[in-house]
């Protein structure tokens, strides 16, 4: 799967839990990377992840989720992933079909400064909800150590 530049369908990855995965399977989420990946034709399920601060390392050339299948109307649906600090898909630049879920983060910062309204094509359905507060956050990105506008 590290050569995959398209996927064909979905991408769920859902109810990691760092210590389980890595003690019981002796894993990292290294071997979730799927480095070369530009586009998935589906959607994209990320929910209940205590692995990940940032999905970066996950999909970092990721650039369209053409949402042919939806998640309840949704393309991308981050969810419940505790330990989110930034989203982290810095080539995302289109959204065909679909809408977008960002919901329960409490670490996570900036998602609503991302101009989504120009990464979607067919939907202006945003859920943005118990993320931080953004007035809590940093100036800068924590992990890159840029301005605010310049968090992936």
């Amino acid at each position: 799967m590290k050569t995959c530049t398209i996927v064909n369908g979905n991408i769920q990855i859902t109810l990691l839990d760092g210590t389980y995965y890595t003690t019981v399977y002796n894993y990292s989420y290294e071997y979730l990377s799927l480095p070369l990946l530009r586009e998935v034709t589906g959607y994209v399920l990320l929910n209940h992840n205590l692995l990940f601060r940032s999905f970066a390392y996950l999909f970092p050339n990721l650039a369209i989720i053409g949402g042919s299948s939806l998640f309840n109307g949704y393309a991308l649906v981050l969810m419940n992933n505790y330990q989110l600090e930034e989203i982290g898909l810095p080539k995302l630049n289109v959204i065909l079909n679909g809408g977008i879920r960002i919901h329960g983060h409490p670490k996570l910062c900036y998602a609503g400064s991302i101009k989504w309204n120009y990464i979607m094509r067919n939907s202006e359905r945003f859920v943005f909800s118990t993320n931080k507060d953004q007035k809590l956050c940093f100036n800068k990105c924590p992990m890159y150590n840029n301005g605010s506008s310049m968090c992936p």
